[in-house]
Formats: C-alpha cells, structure tokens, sequence
C-alpha cells in the first residue's frame, strides 16, 4: 500500500520551494539583476526608506554649519573695536628747557627734589607707546594735534627742572601757538606710517612749544588694519594735556650748587 507522499520544502541559497507549491523567492538587500526560471506570477520589490537617513544627513550639515557661523561670530566679537593700546606719559623732561607753573607764592628756595602740581610749560614731552592687541598687526598712519580750547596763561610761579637729566631722544616737535599745530618730525626720526604689534610697539615722542597763552589739547592716532581704519583718540585719562606759556608766571631759576630754584 503506497502511503501518501509527504511534503517537503528544499531551500537552495535565496529560494525556497515546497514541492507542489508555486516557487517563492526572498531576498533582503540591494539587487542588480535576478532571474526566475519559471512563470512569474507576480513580482513585489520592497524599497528600502531612506528619507530617515537623509533627514539624518541634512541636520548634520546644518549643524556643522552653525558650529562654523557661531565660531566665526564668536572671534568677530573678540576682535577689538580698537586694535591699539596706548600708554601716555605728560611730564617734564627733566631738563634744562623743561619745567612747570606752580602755584607757589613765596620768595624761598626751592629744592629740586620738591614737587609740586602744576601745568606744564613748554618743553614739556608727551610719550605715547603704542603697540598692537589681540595678535593683530596694526599700521599707524599718521598723527597730529587736536586743540581743544585756548585760554590766557597760567599765572603763578615757573619751577625749572634743575638740569638734572640728559636731554631724551626727542622724535616730533609741535607748536601749540599756531592755529592748526603740526607735528614736526626731528632730523633723523623716523616718521609715519610705522607697524606694531603685540611684541613690537613702538614710542611716539611729542614735545610742544608755546610762546602764548595755554592750550588743552589731544593726540589723534589714524590707524589702518587690514580692510580696517580708525582713529585713537591720547589724552590725559580723559582729559586733555594742558600747556601754558609763561607770559603770566614769575621765573624761578636754578642753582645748581644749592640744588634749589629761586627768584631769578
């Protein structure tokens, strides 16, 4: 008695195939080319969803893109308005054309050693260092002198400063009586435009003269760096210099033997 002939399902690679069944094929992944050696009655692709991945890409860029934009605003931001530093230093030069008035009403000597306040006369000298921030390279155009009031001459008493020091090296002379001071490069000075930086600065050295009256006024730097240009305004922490003549002060002159000043 022959009994009933069992099914059976072979499965060869990618093909599974039940004997009296139709063939049936399964395949998982990307297929350049496929051939069915038997009637095909229907063919079902599955497409892999690949808009999650794209999505995925696309917030990656953006997001590489606004680390970049956020790091480029960041160092605009650093960058400083003004890419100079200046120090300044307003004082008499410690020399023989060098001094000051004083309200001082007495007829004593005075020491050299003892200071006074006081505006400066002329030859007093202003020292400006300049140097570049941040790294930057910066290239100082020009300068000049910037008036800001005009007034009658400091009365009191004019203190010289005794000769006690040599007489600096001197890089601009400027006449405060003229209406519109100039900066007067001294034979052998290097003048305008110069480069500083961070490691490099350099010194301006004004010394101005007056014949008439007393003056407020200011240094103005012009600076260029890069596409960049500007101006840095010098003064006295806010202030402007002041420098009088001594058309309204008494003179004291020194001795040097006794080391004092005294009516001339």
């Amino acid at each position: 008695m022959r009994g009933r002939a069992r099914s059976r399902t072979t499965t060869i690679g990618a093909i599974e195939r039940t004997r009296g069944e139709r063939t049936r094929n399964h395949h998982v992944g990307d297929a350049d080319s496929v051939v069915q050696a038997s009637r095909i009655d229907r063919v079902l692709i599955a497409v892999q969803d690949r808009r999650g991945v794209v999505a995925l890409a696309v917030v990656a860029v953006l997001s590489l893109v606004a680390v970049v934009l956020v790091s480029r605003d960041r160092q605009v931001e650093e960058e400083p308005a003004v890419p100079l530093a200046v120090v300044a230093d307003y004082r008499s030069t410690g020399t023989c054309d060098g001094g000051k008035v004083v309200d001082y009403s007495g007829t004593a000597p005075v020491p050299f050693e003892r200071t006074f306040p006081g505006t400066l006369g002329p030859g007093g000298r202003l020292a400006a260092t300049v140097q570049g921030v941040a790294g930057l390279a910066v290239v100082v155009r020009s300068a000049e002198i910037r008036v800001e009031r005009r007034f009658d001459a400091v009365p009191g008493t004019y203190l010289p400063d005794g000769c006690q020091a040599e007489v600096p090296v001197r890089y601009f002379d400027t006449d405060l009586t003229a209406a519109a001071p100039v900066l007067a490069p001294v034979a052998g000075t290097r003048t305008f435009p110069y480069s500083v930086d961070r490691s490099e600065p350099e010194q301006l050295v004004v010394v101005p003269r007056i014949s008439g009256g007393a003056v407020e006024w200011r240094l103005v730097l012009r600076w260029s760096s890069g596409a960049r240009t500007g101006e840095l305004v010098v003064d006295d922490g806010g202030k402007p210099f002041r420098t009088t003549s001594l058309t309204a002060a008494r003179l004291f002159c020194s001795d040097h033997d006794l080391k004092v000043n005294k009516p001339c």
